[in-house]
């Protein structure tokens, strides 16, 4: 029970860091985020998940968070059961494969500009979301994370609320830290100061 607790907190906590990380490199996103809450939810109700389809950039910024932090760079391992040719090169039954997300997460072709954060990369021509199968956070196939749905729904509420009701500033008021990470289990961003106060 206390491995799925971990796995659970630790994952969704980290994207909040990444994604509070990524608004404070890129104010301009946070004011679309802002001024799509304002319009669309406001600031006297609670968000719900009814809610996610009047608020395409914050499904767009979530999105992107998880394309760019690929808080699990290494993923579970899978065996292969059968020989298989990818890409020209025969892999033999039993072989053990792992699906490398960043790879595809940050593929040029997919992902034109792809070390850039740009949300509207997720939005359609009609302002709508598009949720995109090629970025996989909790990875692929019967071992995904069996959390995913909740994980979601965390994301969505958490960070709504944040957007909803806190400014993000930089700790000195003028230079937002670096986009820098520390790799282990779970790829976090690297420590970082910042302010978050209450929207005026």
């Amino acid at each position: 029970m206390g491995d799925m607790w971990t796995a659970g907190m630790e994952t969704t906590v980290t994207t909040l860091r990444f994604a509070v990380l990524y608004l404070l490199n890129y104010p301009n996103e946070l004011k679309k985020l802002h001024e799509e809450m304002d319009e669309m939810v406001g600031r006297e109700r609670d968000l719900s998940m009814s809610d996610q389809k009047i608020l395409p950039y914050l499904c767009a910024t979530i999105q992107e968070v998880q394309r760019l932090a690929n808080i699990l760079p290494i993923n579970l391992t899978h065996t292969v059961i059968e020989d298989v040719v990818v890409g020209g090169y025969k892999i033999p039954k039993e072989t053990i494969v792992v699906a490398q997300t960043p790879s595809i997460h940050l593929d040029e072709k997919l992902f034109p500009d792809p070390y850039t954060f740009s949300p509207e990369r997720h939005i359609d021509a009609n302002g709508r979301f598009v949720k995109n199968d090629h970025i996989l956070p909790f990875s692929i196939g019967k071992r995904a994370c069996m959390g995913e749905s909740l994980a979601r729904m965390e994301l969505f509420l958490f960070l709504g609320s944040l957007v909803q009701h806190c400014d993000f500033r930089p700790a000195d008021g003028k230079t937002p830290p670096p986009i820098e990470t520390v790799t282990g289990s779970v790829q976090c961003p690297a420590p970082y100061d910042c302010v978050i106060v209450p929207r005026t």
